[in-house]
């Protein structure tokens, strides 16, 4: 359910991307992931490719799209609490009598379960995506040199 979602805001919402910006957030997210893999502390690789991307597109002189990007920073500080207090809420409701425990488990994990059979009727799919993505001839129009050039002369020496 999330992927298309994960994709769809890493390729096309936060910034724009061409061959060398895309490498250099990959060299970075790569480099984040195996640094911290290396020193044994926990790391989120969705969060590293993010941070990543941000950072390759400002560089890049493209910019970022800030409302997005807060809303995902929004999202990373609001997991943690969210989790541990559905986590609280399950286990008060199995410490119920047994049968008790049994009848408002079952309610949660079906209505659970019937959220995520709507929510993954009403995501993106790939034609979705795929219609965001500019055509050739879009593309051809932009017709701007990723590659970065110094203008003017070179140091005096």
């Amino acid at each position: 359910m999330g992927g298309w979602k994960i994709i769809e805001t890493m390729g096309l919402r936060i910034t724009t991307l061409h061959a060398n910006s895309g490498a250099a957030a990959n060299l970075g997210a790569s480099t984040a992931i195996f640094g911290a893999t290396a020193m044994g502390a926990p790391i989120s690789t969705t969060q590293a490719a993010a941070s990543s991307v941000i950072g390759a597109g400002v560089s890049s002189g493209k910019g970022a799209n800030w409302k997005v990007v807060s809303e995902m920073v929004t999202a990373w500080v609001l997991t943690i609490p969210l989790a541990a207090g559905i986590a609280y809420l399950m286990f008060w409701l199995t410490q119920l009598p047994t049968l008790l425990a049994w009848v408002a488990v079952g309610v949660v994990v079906i209505a659970t379960t019937a959220w995520i059979v709507w929510a993954m009727r009403h995501t993106i799919h790939a034609s979705d995506v795929e219609a965001e993505i500019p055509s050739e001839r879009e593309l051809d129009e932009f017709d701007q040199d990723p590659t970065p050039h110094l203008k003017g002369q070179g140091p005096v020496t």
